[in-house]
């Protein structure tokens, strides 16, 4: 089958089962104008299935969460822990800024490769609300939460980590632009979409569906091109991989290391 007939049927398929699949659909506005019309992951309601998400982890009930759903077998994310580990290497010690790290997801999920490190720190910066639950209900001698990328940068930090945010933010750079002036020594930007057949960011509406959680949220697809010059004036690209992520919408899902110039 083409690929261009593939991509059709699988958007087709997913617009019309939005309530079963998630489901990006291009907005013709701006990133503001498609924020008016989505709601979701600030609402307490979410928060609270992802703080019981979280403890049913944490007491052995399940391997790890993602987005509140519960996952009862291990899966390790190889390319982010050769990354963590490239890193170790380098400064023998491990301090990590968890950028949109919920209530310590991917920590959590990867944590008895984690406790193999000696001076190790993982720190999630989040909205509001999640930090305070953060603080009251999870923190650890290893994890802790902080409100802004200043903050959590007050301890020794050898790495900021994105994961699977970027795109949700109105002004990703705005964020990057913090690592670069706060000089942190390496990067992991991942799970991120990508189009290199665009020179415009694409904006979209991500519709989540109701057995996760019902929301909309609005989300660029990054045009490759222009994203990785702006980043790679400050950044020097270690390696990079696929995340093998297919949504509705052509692009690529990428992860990479980058070191500070």
């Amino acid at each position: 089958m083409p690929p261009f007939l593939y991509q059709g049927l699988l958007s087709l398929y997913r617009q019309v089962n939005k309530d079963r699949f998630l489901f990006w659909e291009v907005f013709g506005g701006d990133w503001k104008t498609a924020a008016k019309q989505c709601s979701g992951y600030e609402e307490s309601s979410i928060l609270e299935k992802v703080k019981d998400a979280t403890a049913a982890v944490i007491a052995g009930k399940a391997a790890y969460e993602k987005d509140a759903v519960l996952f009862e077998k291990a899966a390790i994310h190889w390319p982010l822990v050769a990354s963590l580990q490239h890193v170790f290497a380098q400064k023998n010690q491990l301090g990590v800024v968890d950028f949109g790290g919920a209530l310590g997801s991917t920590y959590h999920q990867h944590k008895t490769i984690f406790n193999r490190f000696h001076s190790f720190h993982w720190t999630v910066v989040e909205q509001e609300n999640y930090v305070t639950c953060g603080k009251e209900n999870f923190t650890t001698e290893q994890l802790s939460f902080e409100y802004d990328i200043a903050s959590a940068t007050k301890l020794s930090t050898d790495m900021i980590l994105f994961s699977c945010v970027l795109h949700y933010l109105e002004d990703p750079f705005y964020f990057i632009q913090q690592a670069i002036d706060a000089k942190i020594p390496y990067l992991i930007i991942d799970s991120t979409p990508f189009s290199n057949a665009v020179q415009k960011d694409i904006q979209t509406i991500q519709y989540v569906p109701s057995k996760i959680y019902k929301a909309k949220y609005p989300c660029y697809i990054f045009a490759e091109n222009p994203f990785m010059q702006k980043l790679l004036k400050s950044y020097t690209l270690i390696w990079e991989w696929d995340n093998q992520i297919e949504i509705n919408i052509p692009c690529r899902y990428k992860g990479m290391l980058l070191q500070l110039k």
